[in-house]
């Protein structure tokens, strides 16, 4: 008899997810068109004429709206994941990217943009359901929930938000997002020393994450104005070191990097301490320091750092200078950037040996000679 009533909940609950699916298939269909009319018309006439020869293709929707997504064109991005969740209803990443973008669509266009908020929610319900065990969706259904309070100054929302937010950190302890938006909603739970240990973990994970860094920003805007000023985290993960004596080369140049280094660190391990973005690392190859001027044999380079990457130029003899770039992408994911270094000498030109993971670009000659090449595939420069 129990293996008769577990059969029958299992059916009945299979039967109310397929009807849940149907139903909002319906509601997806019936808003797709109102979504496409928000969009920018030459967009979604660009939009159309590359879809019109892939007329029942959900996966390239999915990515043109990914990409309107990362250029800020929620619009379009939501209309496009629309499209592409009619045509596959079962496709949990989907169902999630148009959750989150109808929930961004809220901060562009509101108030027209509140006529999506049900709709949103029941798409990362949805997409929740289909896929239990993503992280990146459980924080996205809980980023649509922390922007619904908000609007509704809902209470018992914050509850389930925060039960979403410990799942994706159990199921992705190592994203500092999550822990950002989680310290977020535990201050608005009134728990300041558990929200305070959540931003620490975030800060350690990542201390450019943007989420991070308005959060931050947004509670002491607050304490300045008379409001709760939430504690200090415990910044113990700052006590790191550059370990400039063994890690910088000997000799007279060795030791001024030595010193530029401790410098480099102290001031990192201040500004970690102080909750801001600093660097946990120094290659003295290459980090000369701040010096704002370049003196070959004395104070041979400098390096240019920004919350997206840093330059660094070094002069070495006989003329050379070697300089390397790596710059972070924005909107991409973490490790997908852009990196080029090489050589300049004002005698045969620059050589860059390396832009991104396997491409090598040449320039000789005063530019005479141009020579891409796919080094994995040793192919040599060729004259231009």
């Amino acid at each position: 008899m129990p293996k008769v009533k577990n059969l029958i909940f299992a059916l009945m609950f299979f039967v109310s997810g397929q009807l849940m699916a149907e139903s909002l298939s319906d509601d997806i269909a019936s808003l797709k068109d109102n979504l496409k009319n928000l969009a920018d018309p030459a967009l979604v006439a660009q939009s159309q004429a590359l879809l019109d020869l892939r007329t029942e293709d959900a996966k390239a929707r999915a990515m043109l709206a990914q990409y309107a997504l990362l250029q800020r064109q929620i619009e379009l991005a939501s209309w496009l994941f629309a499209e592409a969740a009619v045509l596959a209803p079962d496709d949990a990443g989907i169902l999630s990217n148009l959750g989150h973008a109808l929930t961004e669509l809220q901060h562009t266009i509101a108030p027209k943009a509140s006529d999506y908020s049900d709709l949103a929610l029941k798409s990362l319900r949805r997409a929740v359901e289909l896929m239990p065990d993503s992280a990146y969706i459980k924080n996205n259904l809980a980023y649509a929930l922390i922007t619904q309070a908000e609007k509704t100054e809902d209470k018992n929302l914050l509850t389930e938000i925060e039960k979403l937010l410990r799942e994706a950190i159990k199921l992705d302890p190592e994203t500092s997002l999550y822990h950002s938006h989680l310290a977020e909603v535990l201050n608005l739970l009134g728990q300041p020393e558990a929200a305070a240990k959540a931003l620490k973990d975030a800060h350690r994970l990542n201390p450019y994450d943007g989420a991070y860094l308005m959060l931050r920003r947004k509670l002491a805007d607050n304490a300045a104005a008379g409001g709760t000023a939430l504690p200090s985290p415990d910044m113990s993960h700052c006590n790191f070191s550059y370990n400039c004596m063994q890690t910088c080369p000997g000799g007279i140049i060795g030791r001024l990097k030595v010193v530029n280094c401790e410098i480099d660190q102290q001031s990192a391990v201040l500004a970690c301490q102080a909750g801001k973005p600093y660097t946990a690392s120094y290659n003295c190859d290459i980090e000369i320091g701040n010096v704002p001027f370049l003196i070959p044999g004395l104070f041979p380079g400098m390096t240019v750092i920004t919350p997206w990457g840093k330059v660094s130029v070094i002069v070495q003899g006989g003329g050379n200078v070697d300089f390397d770039l790596k710059v972070g992408v924005p909107g991409m994911p973490k490790g997908v950037d852009i990196q080029a270094g090489g050589r300049w000498n004002p005698k045969s030109g620059v050589s860059v040996t390396k832009f991104g993971p396997e491409i090598s670009l040449s320039l000789y000659n005063g530019g005479k000679v141009l020579g891409p090449s796919l080094k994995e595939y040793g192919i040599p420069p060729g004259s231009a």
